[in-house]
């Protein structure tokens, strides 16, 4: 008796472009969970399954080092411009 879908699952796309890149895709990922835990670095590991030091180089990577990256939303949309 389990769970009868994904808990994370992406939405259909037909357009490979709008597909993120899996570093794109970790840097939304980290920054989502900063926001949920509203920055709380040992819960955040904890909800990502990595260490400290691995959630602090890539805070310092992405940019996020305080927590406060930019409002991401979980699925970009491409600008049809």
């Amino acid at each position: 008796p389990g769970q009868t879908g994904p808990m994370f699952a992406a939405p259909a796309v037909d357009d490979p472009s709008l597909i993120p890149t899996l570093e794109e895709a970790e840097r939304q990922l980290i920054a989502r969970a900063m926001a949920v835990t509203k920055g709380h670095k040992g819960r955040t590991c904890q909800i990502l399954g990595i260490s400290r030091p691995t959630l602090e180089r890539k805070l310092q990577k992405f940019g996020l080092a305080q927590g406060q990256g930019p409002q991401v939303h979980p699925y970009p949309v491409k600008d049809a411009s």
